[in-house]
């Protein structure tokens, strides 16, 4: 019996049909296989068989079946990385990102974006897993947003993984263009020296629709 288990279906055919075999064709799946590959073979090679018997053959599908985004969030990195196994589905890259819930899955994406729990996929796709990973315990400057819009204050904190409390203050009528008038803590202390805080702490913003000296 020759060995065609690796071989494409049609090298398959070319290397059988020589025998008068029979052949018997069954599909499966392996993402790390090229489509049509023969993935197994009965009998096994060098196994001694008679003309004319039927050899039966599993072919990697042309198209990868779709198989169920399964739900990560809140899963540990290990749990999750079993839960994609066991869907078929591969475990892509890992970001870390800020958060008290230190080795849980934070989000799921499936080509750079959130995907839900239930949608459908080809099996083998690879899944992107963000990982919360604490708060770290180096200071930074406290930064200041003071004079910005209420959206570029809540970029720039975000951007150094602070926490903001926003206080409003009057009437607002256009939240696109209310400004930051104050801030806690300020950049700076009684004697000019910048304030120091740490990754995951609270900034309090007071928001008026304009600056309190221009209405």
């Amino acid at each position: 019996m020759p060995e065609v288990t690796g071989k494409t279906l049609e090298e398959a055919y070319a290397a059988l049909e020589k025998y008068d075999f029979q052949i018997d064709i069954d599909s499966s799946y392996d993402p790390d296989e090229p489509p049509l590959t023969v993935l197994a073979q009965l009998p096994e090679k060098n196994a001694i068989v008679k003309n004319a018997r039927t050899i039966f053959l599993t072919v990697n599908k042309a198209r990868a079946p779709l198989t169920p985004m399964p739900k990560l969030l809140d899963l540990s990195y290990r749990s999750a990385v079993m839960m994609l196994h066991s869907n078929k589905l591969k475990l892509g890259d890992t970001f870390h990102k800020p958060d008290y819930a230190v080795g849980a899955v934070l989000d799921q994406l499936y080509l750079g974006q959130s995907i839900r729990p239930g949608d459908m996929l080809p099996q083998g796709s690879s899944i992107d897993l963000i990982i919360a990973d604490g708060f770290g315990n180096v200071e930074m400057d406290v930064p200041d947003v003071v004079g910005l819009t209420v959206m570029e204050g809540m970029a720039v904190l975000s951007g150094y993984s602070l926490t903001p409390i926003p206080i409003y203050e009057g009437v607002i009528t256009d939240s696109a263009t209310a400004i930051i008038y104050k801030q806690n803590p300020t950049p700076l202390n009684d004697v000019d020296q910048p304030n120091r805080i740490r990754e995951g702490d609270v900034i309090d913003i007071r928001i008026r629709q304009s600056y309190p000296e221009l209405e």
